[in-house]
């Protein structure tokens, strides 16, 4: 009985020089880090307390030879004591919750609430508000170089099978009508026929009566040169620009193809 006696004090009285070492060493090492507001000389003290303690709690068997019996049985008793325990845990609560880690990182109940925490956010959020708004521009600025250099690659590939299928045959000529809305696309075209070769004889803005929707070639019939003309243009076209689609209608007659010759054709746009 004496034994179990002993042992049962003995683990009280570690209990209570390893909760006291515990305190003084988390405040003293809290205070010599700068995390807590007191001197160097008190966490000093603090920890050199601390370790007294834990050597203590650890080795209570050889730190009880130097205290007297009446030390030994006075320590035992206040170990034991339920007010002991109850004041030892709540110390122990209080230097967790006040230690920095949880304290001031409100961690992990409270991790939203710190004021640092919420700056950080906000400035990591502004932060990737604006690399965002850098990249949206960056693919625009990207976007437009691209359609840039579709628009031109268009361009010659179409310039590229008015050429190829013009030869040999003499140069296809053409007068373009255009209404004035078309003004725009009347411009396009001259340019992309120029480029692949063809020679333009006149050009007129005419009223919109006058000219059907879309674009429309006119050219004699079938066996004359201004219809393969035709031909070529709408195969070369219609591959790369499909709106609005062009139409051939032969067999046609005015002043401009008769005296102009069979590698002519009219060229009228209206959209």
């Amino acid at each position: 009985m004496s034994d179990a006696i002993e042992t049962t004090v003995a683990g009280a009285t570690r209990v209570l020089f390893g909760t006291i070492a515990f305190i003084c060493l988390s405040v003293g090492i809290e205070g010599v880090t700068g995390a807590e507001k007191i001197s160097v000389g008190l966490s000093v003290f603090l920890i050199a307390a601390g370790a007294i303690c834990a050597y203590a709690a650890i080795f209570w068997g050889t730190a009880k030879k130097v205290l007297s019996q009446e030390a030994q049985d006075a320590i035992a008793n206040f170990a034991r004591s339920a007010t002991t325990k109850a004041a030892l845990l709540c110390a122990v609560l209080i230097s967790i919750i006040l230690s920095p880690f949880v304290e001031q990182r409100r961690w992990p109940f409270s991790y939203p609430a710190d004021p640092q925490v919420e700056a950080d956010n906000k400035a990591l959020h502004e932060q990737i508000r604006q690399d965002a708004s850098k990249l949206d521009q960056t693919i625009a600025s990207k976007n437009t170089e691209l359609s840039v250099l579709t628009d031109a690659a268009n361009r010659w590939n179409v310039a590229k099978r008015l050429r190829s299928a013009r030869e040999p045959k003499p140069p296809c000529t053409y007068q373009m009508l255009y209404t004035q809305k078309s003004g725009g696309a009347a411009q396009f075209f001259q340019e992309l026929l120029l480029t692949g070769g063809w020679v333009e004889s006149s050009n007129n803005a005419v009223s919109q009566d006058l000219v059907p929707k879309g674009i429309t070639l006119r050219t004699g019939d079938e066996t004359t040169v201004g219809y393969l003309c035709a031909q070529s243009f709408q195969r070369a076209v219609s591959d790369v620009y499909t709106n609005p689609p062009s139409k051939i209608i032969a067999e046609q007659q005015n002043d401009f193809l008769r005296g102009c010759g069979p590698q002519c054709l009219q060229f009228e746009i209206n959209y």
